[in-house]
């Protein structure tokens, strides 16, 4: 079990709700998951665009496995990030980033290329990674085969 010392806002990597009355947005969509073989696909658009209830859509109508981090303005340590994104994809994938977990849980400093360099490593095939930055007003879902070609 994950505690707050380890992921202080688990709700980071929870897919949001689709709300009961949110319109469908084929348009958009539709290229989306015929586009799934693509290493980025972005969405960007001013707040209050739909952007995480087309996102969410998408996570409900994908085969993929997905996974979920939203940013949020103090999301700015590199470290934090990748932290919230191993126990992202840990929630699909419990044996992902044991080595990532280990060097984090030292207590000793975390040498940032080391701690990328054992999540890229420990990246498993086809994992789709959704990054939600509403204070970017720009969505990022991210996926790929391997993972560097996230």
């Amino acid at each position: 079990m994950v505690t707050t010392a380890e992921l202080p806002f688990i709700t980071k990597t929870l897919i949001p709700r689709q709300r009961e009355l949110i319109v469908r947005r084929g348009r958009i969509l539709e290229p989306m998951l015929e586009r799934v073989d693509k290493k980025v696909q972005a969405v960007c658009a001013p707040a209050g665009y739909g952007k995480t209830a087309l996102l969410t859509q998408f996570a409900d109508e994908t085969e993929l496995p997905i996974c979920w981090y939203s940013f949020a303005p103090e999301d700015h340590d590199p470290v934090s990030i990748l932290r919230y994104c191993v126990y992202s994809i840990r929630a699909l994938y419990p044996d992902f980033g044991v080595s990532c977990i280990s060097l984090l849980k030292s207590g000793s400093n975390v040498v940032l290329h080391t701690l990328a360099g054992l999540f890229i490593t420990e990246l498993h095939s086809n994992v789709s990674v959704m990054f939600q930055a509403a204070w970017f007003m720009c969505s990022m879902m991210f996926i790929g085969s391997t993972g560097r070609q996230i």
